[in-house]
């Protein structure tokens, strides 16, 4: 393995929202690489867009791609991809009194409790249940990614009985993923971060399970391609199949503009925690 240690300078660009001047993309690349370094070039990209934390509405990073050529001919390529990003908080108080501590609350089995890579705690929709979802507004080829979106829950959510999440719960989340992928083509990718229950908010991991059957909507894209065997060439078709992100739904869309309709209804299942 040939290795090394040095400084190399960055030069690159940035775009931004001319309305909202938000920022959308940082572009940098290595420059002035010293000869003791076994590379030829390196970039790295980083697309930003507004995400939901809580009742805020924030800019953060959404990927990011590094790209490494190496004087040995090696070509290295890694891509990130940051979801359901979360706020964490502290509370601390100064007592100088000498009273008894008040024990703690035992936390109810019914609670499930989410435990933090800070260490923090809050509260989750149970694992792998289906949770039926009702769009509250269209989403159109207009929308930007960042957009804020709403749905509500269809039927009651019980489990072992009881109604863990309510006919009716506000269910928030964003824009995930919005672009042309042909000129009559759209991915779009959905993400919900949160959903209001008994007056609270609690966490929404899930994943799409199924959607309604719309013309045009659909999570995988056939096309035609022609392939050469023995005998010429041949017409036949390839499945374009979008990749997965935990909690993200991904789908396409036809049309040069498309409407996804109030009301469409998507079936999602919570997903369990990753310790």
């Amino acid at each position: 393995m040939v290795g090394g240690n040095g400084t190399v300078g960055e030069q690159g660009s940035f775009w931004a929202d001319p309305q909202s001047l938000d920022l959308i993309r940082i572009e940098s690349q290595a420059d002035e690489i010293p000869p003791c370094l076994p590379l030829m070039e390196m970039t790295l990209n980083v697309n930003y867009a507004r995400t939901r934390i809580g009742e805020y509405g924030v800019l953060l990073a959404q990927d990011a791609g590094l790209h490494m050529w190496k004087t040995t001919g090696e070509e290295n390529y890694n891509h990130l991809e940051y979801t359901h990003c979360r706020a964490f908080s502290a509370q601390s108080a100064i007592r100088f009194d000498s009273g008894p501590q008040g024990a703690a609350e035992p936390l109810s089995p019914d609670r499930p409790k989410i435990v933090s890579e800070a260490g923090g705690a809050g509260e989750a929709v149970p694992p792998f249940l289906p949770i039926a979802l009702l769009l509250m507004a269209p989403i159109t080829d207009r929308d930007a990614v960042g957009t804020l979106i709403e749905a509500r829950v269809s039927g009651d959510v019980v489990r072992k009985g009881k109604i863990v999440v309510p006919d009716g719960s506000l269910v928030r989340g964003r824009i995930r993923r919005l672009e042309r992928y042909k000129a009559a083509e759209f991915v779009v990718g959905l993400e919900f971060t949160e959903v209001e229950v008994n007056g609270g908010s609690h966490r929404f991991y899930a994943d799409l399970i199924r959607m309604d059957r719309r013309p045009g909507i659909r999570p995988t894209l056939s096309e035609p391609i022609v392939v050469r065997s023995a005998g010429g060439y041949q017409n036949t078709s390839q499945t374009i199949t979008l990749h997965e992100l935990p909690g993200v739904a991904s789908f396409f869309v036809s049309g040069k503009t498309f409407t996804v309709p109030s009301g469409f209804r998507m079936v999602w299942r919570t997903r369990g925690l990753v310790r």
